[in-house]
């Protein structure tokens, strides 16, 4: 069954081994570009098969979702003509191009983000991956806290966003990352979400956050074109 075609959304697959995201820390710094020199190249040798579906490294949907120098993100022009290039390159092949959307919450690197002027968030306040990013916190005087209603508010917004520049520079989908520790995961697991108001306690508070952001993405982009990894 796996060399056997698939319909999958709009994509007709001619297999179903799907190209995974496979994070490679080589963006551009400043700015979150990819790779100019190599990204493109890169994307096109992994759909030399004619209708391979291939998902993007983590992409960062906003500056605040970020934290990390050399992954890319898509909420620029700079990063959207970059990611225009590299999927045009993808369909070229016949193949088919997901962005992988990615908001990383307390696995950013706290001085990387004091730096830029922005905040290490979470589901809750000073619940840190070890005591390791704890003392890197405090030594940056940038702790850990939870996001506010409004700033969950706007997390959604740019995820939003982030779906349509994806569309807007050819992808055929995005794929929502909610899995890994990472932010809408930090919301959903009760170890990392102590939170007391509508987005924490029940599974179904904690799971909040990630339907509201699947419902946004599906009335921005269409069901068809929206994945999530778990």
């Amino acid at each position: 069954n796996l060399f056997k075609p698939i319909q999958n959304g709009e994509m007709q697959l001619q297999h179903r081994a799907v190209y995974p995201p496979l994070t490679r820390m080589r963006a551009h710094y400043p700015g979150n570009v990819p790779n100019k020199d190599w990204a493109a190249e890169y994307y096109e040798q992994r759909a030399q098969y004619p209708g391979t579906l291939v998902i993007t490294e983590g992409t960062f949907i906003s500056a605040a979702a970020g934290g990390y120098d050399n992954a890319p993100g898509i909420w620029s022009e700079e990063q959207i003509a970059e990611w225009t290039k590299i999927i045009k390159k993808v369909h070229e092949n016949k193949s088919y191009m997901y962005v992988q959307l990615w908001n990383v919450g307390r696995q950013a690197f706290p001085d990387t983000l004091a730096r830029d002027g922005l905040k290490l968030v979470s589901a809750s306040d000073d619940i840190y991956v070890d005591e390791e990013q704890r003392e890197k916190a405090l030594k940056a005087k940038n702790p850990q806290r939870a996001l506010t209603k409004d700033e969950i508010k706007q997390h959604v917004a740019d995820y939003v966003q982030a779906a349509k520049n994806a569309i807007g520079a050819g992808a055929d989908g995005i794929e929502v990352m909610a899995a890994n520790g990472f932010l809408l995961n930090q919301f959903i697991d009760p170890i990392s979400n102590h939170r007391t108001d509508s987005y924490g306690g029940s599974i179904e508070n904690r799971s909040r956050l990630i339907l509201e952001v699947i419902d946004a993405i599906v009335e921005a982009i269409g069901n068809e074109r929206v994945a999530i990894s778990f």
